[in-house]
């Protein structure tokens, strides 16, 4: 089996368990709860996104200062 075909099935399967847990979430703790916890994901998704900004800002060297 070649590895693009393992790496799809392990997606695949990632994806059902997700789905599974998401389903069984919602029906045993309540839609309110799901939307505080998709609500916490997003930012923590955002400030991510934003410290990973600043990182590889941080690693590019400083430009050179213009010459007259």
């Amino acid at each position: 089996m070649s590895s693009r075909i393992k790496d799809r099935l392990f997606l695949l399967l990632t994806a059902f368990v997700a789905a599974v847990l998401g389903w069984a979430f919602w029906h045993y703790v309540g839609e309110a709860a799901v939307w505080v916890l998709v609500g916490m994901l997003i930012v923590s998704v955002s400030l991510l996104h934003k410290g990973g900004k600043r990182e590889a800002a941080a690693e590019q060297p400083p430009e050179d200062p213009p010459s007259r």
